[in-house]
């Protein structure tokens, strides 16, 4: 239910019993009703290697956009680290290592504009949202350029319980420049308002034990 269907029908609903409902209690459902909804996610085509390691291919309207590599290293990092690391003692505390590689399949270049981080299960699972600073600390740069790449050689994840899964949303969009020369179709690439098309996609980590 997207939120103007939903604050319709609880307006509806406020018209017609009195002193029950209130404004305020309409906005809190409204609240819990799109936590973690996003109505432009794009569409996954994703190939599990095994429990840890994927390849996933996010398409919008059956184009291809972007192609995300999972790779697992294991309990310990690929040494040395390259920006972030970890704030905590990962040699004492069980975590997972990964590799994220992000491969541009359009002409055209995507840009990631913001990320929010959630875990699936615990007191971590409140989404949290970053924006352009805290991706350019992790990946070096916000840009993927027409066919290239982006890769972060060491990302991690960590649980108190047997499992769990570190889930980033991050919203993008196409960067137009010369939609002629662009194989992709200019739907994909620009909004009816002729801004940039902008999409979402996920990464996952799990964490095993």
């Amino acid at each position: 239910m997207s939120k103007l269907q939903f604050l319709t029908s609880a307006t509806n609903l406020l018209t017609k019993v009195s002193g029950s409902i209130t404004l305020i209690s309409i906005l809190m459902l409204l609240g819990g009703c799109s936590e973690g909804f996003i109505e432009d996610l794009a569409t996954d085509q994703t190939v599990w290697k095994d429990d840890r390691q994927y390849l996933a291919t996010w398409s919008l309207e059956e184009v291809p956009l972007l192609e995300v590599q999972v790779g697992y290293h294991g309990k310990k990092p690929d040494l040395p680290f390259e920006g972030v690391e970890p704030t905590y003692d990962w040699t004492v505390r069980n975590t997972d290592f990964y590799s994220i590689s992000i491969r541009n399949l359009t002409d055209q270049s995507i840009e990631l504009a913001s990320v929010q981080v959630e875990m699936e299960k615990g007191k971590m699972k409140k989404a949290t949202q970053h924006g352009s600073s805290y991706i350019v600390d992790r990946w070096r740069t916000t840009i993927i350029p027409p066919h290239g790449s982006i890769k972060r050689r060491n990302t991690w994840v960590w649980g108190k319980g047997e499992t769990n899964t570190l889930i980033k949303t991050y919203r993008a969009k196409i960067v137009s420049r010369d939609l002629s020369s662009s194989s992709e179709p200019e739907s994909v690439l620009t909004a009816e308002e002729g801004s940039p098309t902008s999409f979402s996609f996920k990464t996952h980590l799990k964490f095993i034990r």
